[in-house]
C-alpha cells in the first residue's frame, strides 16, 4: 500500500484540493492522508465540514505575524508530519506558505512532491506577494506539474522544467464549481437591473481601497437601479477604511465573508464582478460572469485574453469605464464559450498521473 499526503493551509487550497482527494481515494493501493497546516483555522474547518471531509492531521498555526515566523513554524510542523511515516508523495497546491513549506519539508525528507496548479506566473517576483516567489520555489523542488492551462504549462518549459515531469490537467476549480452548482442547482441567472459582487482581500490593495469605495460610489450615481454586495476581510483595517466610506449608501451591502454556496449563489446572479482574488477570476469564467481584475498584474491571464475579463487596476476612472461597458452592453460573453480555466476533468486526470508515477492500478475511468 502507497502513502500519499495532501498537504493544505487555506480556504481555496481546501476547495481545489477536495476534487483531488476524491479522485484518489477511488485507488484502491493507495492511502491518501490530509493534512491542514492550520494557516486559516475557522474558516478551513467550514469548508472541510462543506466538503465532508475529516483532516487525518491538523496542525495549529504557527505563533507570529512575520512571514518569516509563519513560514518557519509550517516547515517544523510539516517535517513532523513527514517524519512520522513513509510516505510515497506529497501533494501541494498553489503558492501559499503552507505550500511552499510542504514542498521544502518533502524534498527535505527526499519525497516526491506534486504540485497541483503550477506553473501561474504574473512576471513580477513582488506582484502577488509572495505567492509569486513562492510558486516559483516549489516548482524547483517538485517532481510532478500539474498545469491548469495551456500558459502555465509554456512559463514552466520556458523555465526548463524537464518536460516528461508536467501534466496539463485543468484547473480543479472547476471541477469543485462544476459539481457543487450541479448538486445545488445553481445556474446562471442574472439579475434583472445591474448587480455587483465586489472583492478586495489582497493586502497590497489596502491602500487603495478608498480609490475601490471611490469607484462604487461613482457607479452608483450613474446607475440609479445598481446595487452590489461587498464582503469584506475581516481585518479591522479594511473596516475601519470600508465603513466610513460606503456606510450611507443602502444599495452597497457590507457583509461579513461569505460561505462558499452564497459566493456561487451571488456570482451567478451578477452582471459584474470586481475582485483581486485569483480564484474568484477563475469562478467567474465558470459562471460566464465578467470580472474586472483589481490588479496591474495578474497569473491569470486566460479569462483577459479569453474576452471575459478586464486588467483594470486600482484607478476609479479605469474601473468606471469599464465596468459602464459592460453594464451597458457594449461588451458581451458568449454564453457558448469554453470556459479558459478547464472542462471539470482536472482532477482525474491528476489521479491518472499520480497513479502512473506511483506505479499503481488505476481500473477508473
Amino acid at each position: 500500500m502507497k502513502q500519499l499526503l495532501i498537504l493544505t493551509g487555506t480556504r481555496p487550497e481546501i476547495i481545489k484540493m477536495a476534487p483531488v482527494y476524491r479522485e484518489l481515494s477511488t485507488l484502491p493501493d493507495l492511502n491518501v492522508a490530509w493534512c491542514h497546516s492550520g494557516q486559516h483555522d475557522i474558516i478551513a474547518a467550514q469548508m472541510f465540514d462543506f466538503f465532508g471531509i475529516t483532516p487525518d492531521i491538523v496542525l495549529t498555526r504557527p505563533a507570529g505575524h512575520a512571514l518569516a515566523d509563519l513560514l518557519a513554524g509550517l516547515l517544523q510542523g510539516c517535517d513532523a508530519v513527514l517524519a512520522g511515516q513513509d510516505w510515497d508523495m506529497v501533494l501541494v497546491h498553489g503558492d501559499t506558505s503552507t505550500t511552499l513549506a510542504g514542498a521544502l519539508a518533502a524534498f527535505y525528507r527526499h519525497v516526491p512532491v506534486g504540485h497541483v496548479e503550477a506553473g501561474l506566473r504574473s512576471g513580477h517576483p513582488g506582484e502577488p506577494f509572495p505567492e509569486e516567489s513562492n510558486r516559483r520555489l516549489v516548482a524547483g523542488v517538485a517532481s510532478r506539474h500539474y498545469a491548469p492551462t495551456p500558459r502555465a504549462l509554456a512559463n514552466l518549459r520556458a523555465e526548463r522544467i524537464t518536460p516528461g515531469t508536467i501534466r496539463l490537467t485543468g484547473n480543479t476549480i472547476v471541477d469543485a464549481q462544476q459539481a457543487l452548482a450541479r448538486h445545488y442547482g445553481i445556474r446562471r441567472a442574472p439579475a434583472r437591473t445591474p448587480r455587483l459582487l465586489v472583492t478586495a482581500h489582497r493586502r497590497e490593495n489596502w491602500p487603495y481601497l478608498a480609490n475601490i469605495c471611490e469607484a462604487l460610489l461613482a457607479l452608483c450615481r450613474h446607475y440609479p437601479m445598481l446595487e452590489a454586495v461587498f464582503p469584506l476581510h475581516p481585518n479591522p483595517l479594511v473596516r475601519q477604511i470600508v465603513h466610513p466610506l460606503l456606510d450611507h449608501e443602502p444599495r452597497i451591502s457590507l457583509t461579513a465573508p461569505l460561505d462558499y454556496i452564497a459566493l456561487q449563489q451571488e456570482l451567478a446572479q451578477a452582471t459584474l464582478v470586481l475582485t483581486d482574488s485569483g480564484g474568484i477570476q477563475e469562478e467567474a469564467a465558470g459562471f460566464r460572469v465578467p470580472c474586472l481584475v483589481l490588479r496591474d498584474t495578474t497569473e491569470r491571464p486566460e479569462a483577459i485574453e479569453a474576452g471575459m475579463a478586464d486588467l483594470v487596476g486600482v484607478d476609479p476612472a479605469r474601473i468606471l469605464a469599464a465596468a459602464r461597458a459592460w453594464i451597458e452592453g457594449e461588451r458581451r460573453i458568449d454564453p457558448g464559450s469554453a470556459n479558459p480555466f478547464g472542462d471539470g476533468r482536472a482532477a482525474r486526470r491528476i489521479r491518472q498521473d499520480v497513479a502512473d508515477f506511483l506505479d499503481l492500478p488505476d481500473k477508473a475511468p
